[in-house]
């Protein structure tokens, strides 16, 4: 496995960061959701005591327009990546005021590699 996104930001997060357990380091799942979003998917730990209780999978957010353009192919082909979060910043420690989750993802650099051959570029032979 080699980097393929050495780290970008989610956009529209839909988890709280001061009420979910989302740590650094924590395996998120990516997966198309209709032919132009990218939702990363993490999983939480139950919150009953003692580990009762499954963990959920809940959206945490979505790939930016240049990381997602990028990763598409290899979900089209059914690649194997590993995804992980890198980076957690709350709201009110950054100038924006919102809370921002980067993440960093690693695969084979030949999943993305779109499987519709590049046209040809023809040019007329002069006789």
């Amino acid at each position: 496995m080699q980097v393929l996104i050495y780290k970008t930001s989610l956009l529209r997060l839909e988890v709280n960061l001061c009420r979910d357990a989302i740590y650094l380091g924590d395996p998120l799942q990516l997966v198309q959701e209709g032919s132009d979003d990218v939702a990363a998917f993490v999983k939480l730990p139950s919150r009953l005591p003692f580990g009762i209780g499954k963990a959920r999978k809940v959206r945490a957010g979505y790939l930016e327009n240049h990381a997602k353009k990028l990763i598409v192919p290899a979900l089209a082909k059914g690649g194997q990546l590993r995804v992980r979060i890198v980076e957690i910043q709350a709201g009110h420690l950054n100038s924006e005021g919102i809370d921002m989750i980067s993440i960093s993802v690693w695969g084979d650099p030949a999943d993305i590699i779109p499987t519709v051959p590049l046209g040809r570029i023809v040019s007329p032979t002069v006789a």
